[in-house]
């Protein structure tokens, strides 16, 4: 494969795209429709995500773990809950 990037001055003269600078114009100064009830919903604050994020890594780290070979050979020694500085470092 090969990879070519090319710099596209604004969205002048390039179709579809006049629409869109419009559309994203409107949006950013609240004037786009009101947002489907699902996605108002599914929208968290970034500390709610940030926590399911950390926890979702935690819970895959203790899976792998789990399934490892060492598993059973270490299990009786170490406590299976990741440390924090664990878990950032599959994060």
């Amino acid at each position: 494969f090969r990879i070519r990037i090319h710099w596209v001055p604004a969205h002048v003269g390039i179709a579809g795209n006049e629409e869109v600078d419009a559309r994203a114009k409107a949006a950013a100064r609240g004037q786009s429709t009101p947002l489907h009830p699902l996605i108002r919903m599914l929208a968290s604050p970034l500390p709610t995500s940030r926590a399911a994020a950390i926890a979702a890594g935690g819970a895959r780290w203790l899976a792998e773990w789990s399934n490892s070979s060492r598993f059973r050979r270490l299990a009786m020694f170490d406590d299976p809950k990741p440390s924090s500085a664990t878990t950032r470092m599959y994060d």
